[in-house]
């Protein structure tokens, strides 16, 4: 068998916009160096996405040495200088990501009214410090692992293989073909059996260590062009109903949680070499 590697890696600094496709990435406990750091809530500090808004796939991120720049159509770019954590005031609320509260820094009124007139509709940035963050679902782990923004979990897994053989069924069908970018993933791999990743429970990067804690369950979002902001219909989840069903859910790809020998100065990098415990195997659940 030939080795498994990483194939893509992508943060979203803003959650639901565009995500941002990088050859490297620090990562920590909490997932890839600026994933899902920032996030607009609306008027009752209740965080917007794509499910309701899907014109937010329209916001392109960019990230440079000093911050971010956001663009819009028809609309001038937007520059967000990165925070300096030590200068933190006591400009904080709380916002609210699913079921969780967290406390966030609301950064600028600014930058609200730039997100508002661009979305039509009242809304703030935030941004969630280093000392500020959310415990995992603790059915799937016992040692109170923390994450940003994200909607679970600090990393997205999936595999090419997976998405080629959707893509095969989605042309069967009479659809179109789709991308990564629907499924948002944080590290994509390749070389391995399409659904292989249903079966892996650990494998190391280098010295990190990865814990693949439960399937991701899909949602409107990926019905909705990345490119465009606008729904393809049903598809893909018509046929991923199909043969990824798990209960009353559909499912694709891996949610991950990592542990590190030196998590001083970790990385992760595309052409990195996935490695599998001895009694692993990779046959697919489906």
């Amino acid at each position: 068998m030939s080795a498994i590697k990483i194939s893509q890696l992508w943060i979203y600094p803003i959650k639901s916009m565009k995500g941002i496709s990088l050859k490297s990435s620090d990562i920590d406990c909490k997932g890839l160096k600026y994933d899902r750091q920032w996030m607009l809530v609306d008027e009752n500090n209740q965080f917007l996405s794509q499910r309701r808004y899907s014109q937010m796939a329209l916001f392109s991120v960019k990230l440079y040495e000093s911050g971010l720049l956001v663009s819009y159509p028809d609309m001038d770019d937007l520059i967000i200088p990165f925070i300096d954590e030590k200068a933190i005031n006591n400009n904080f609320i709380k916002v609210q990501v699913w079921d969780d509260l967290c406390d966030s820094i609301h950064i600028n009124q600014l930058y609200d009214k730039w997100f508002s007139k661009a979305l039509g509709i009242s809304c703030k940035l935030v941004f969630l410090p280093d000392s500020s963050s959310r415990v995992v679902d603790s059915n799937y782990t016992s040692k109170k692992e923390t994450t940003r923004f994200s909607d679970g979990f600090p990393l997205l897994l999936l595999s090419e293989e997976s998405l080629s053989d959707l893509n095969h069924r989605l042309i069967k069908n009479n659809a179109h073909e789709i991308s990564t970018q629907h499924f948002r993933p944080n590290i994509v791999i390749k070389g391995c059996k399409p659904y292989a990743e249903d079966n892996w429970t650990e494998f190391t990067v280098g010295k990190i260590k990865f814990h693949v804690v439960k399937p991701c369950t899909r949602c409107v979002i990926t019905t909705i062009d990345p490119e465009t902001g606008l729904t393809s219909g049903k598809e893909p989840l018509k046929t991923l109903n199909s043969y990824r069903r798990q209960g009353q859910k559909v499912i694709f790809g891996q949610n991950m949680l990592c542990e590190f020998k030196d998590e001083i100065n970790s990385k992760i990098r595309i052409n990195d070499i996935v490695n599998f415990p001895e009694n692993s195997n990779e046959k697919p659940v489906f």
